[in-house]
């Protein structure tokens, strides 16, 4: 842990990478570099002087270096007390985030999955959608409990097509999980929790898993859940695996109730 320093004088970039690093929990060099179309050296030597000055801190032993792994920045308590009262933050999310340096690899992991799925739609999606991530839902009471990974708005609605869209991802989540989170959204949607409660305005669900052996068990769960419930053609899912989600072309989504109809993000009815 770095020594206790003086009042610094945060620039505009500096206080835009604390901000950055609220909305995923967590970043690392990487994927700064690409949120800032910049050179690694350049995004490394960012993160570093932030840490050294406390307000982020890290996660990082020699086991990361095996692993090909880089460290993952969060907001310290310094860079939290910063960002209080900043427009457009909650202070809960702010609360929760004092655990940041006890929580698991497998928690960071995951965030900084979410981030690279952000910066994949939107690659693949220039100026298609807003995007939320959990830490921007929390100023919002109708989102399911807990709260998407990410949640998408079309910036110019279709008169035929979707235009909100929830997100999870679960790579590393067994089965019955997914399952059972697909059963909340059903509860949810049922409920009428949603905003305005419109059934008819409810958000495609999508969900990513690890690979298609488990899309595919996941697609009959739920074509046989969705019609028992008799949701089918209300309530709309589309999964996908990890790759295709991650992949250098606009992902591929698999209606569940017809797999072999395959559809991109931006076309979906």
């Amino acid at each position: 842990m770095p020594k206790a320093v003086k009042d610094y004088q945060l620039n505009p970039k500096q206080i835009q990478l604390l901000k950055l690093t609220y909305k995923f929990r967590y970043m690392n060099g990487p994927l700064l570099a690409r949120f800032r179309d910049t050179s690694r050296s350049v995004t490394n030597s960012a993160l570093k002087t932030l840490y050294e000055k406390q307000y982020l801190g890290r996660h990082y032993d020699k086991s990361y270096k095996l692993q090909g792994k880089g460290a993952s920045y969060f907001l310290a308590a310094r860079g939290l007390r910063y960002l209080r009262g900043k427009p457009g933050l909650n202070e809960d999310v702010l609360r929760a985030m004092y655990k940041n340096r006890s929580l698991s690899r497998k928690f960071i992991s995951h965030n900084l999955e979410v981030a690279e799925a952000y910066l994949s739609l939107r690659n693949s999606y220039p100026e298609t959608f807003h995007m939320f991530t959990k830490s921007e839902q929390h100023s919002f009471d109708y989102f399911p409990e807990p709260r998407p990974d990410l949640y998408l708005n079309r910036i110019k609605p279709s008169e035929s097509g979707h235009n909100e869209y929830m997100l999870d991802i679960f790579t590393e989540a067994p089965l019955f999980i997914i399952k059972k989170r697909a059963a909340a959204y059903m509860e949810h949607y049922d409920s009428g929790d949603w905003e305005g409660g419109s059934d008819a305005d409810y958000p495609a669900v999508l969900m990513v898993v690890k690979d298609s052996t488990m899309e595919k068990q996941l697609q009959e769960h739920l074509a046989k859940r969705l019609d028992s419930q008799g949701l089918d053609g209300e309530l709309f899912i589309y999964t996908t695996t990890i790759k295709g989600l991650l992949s250098q072309e606009p992902t591929i989504w698999s209606d569940v109730l017809e797999p072999e109809n395959l559809i991109s993000l931006d076309k979906m009815q």
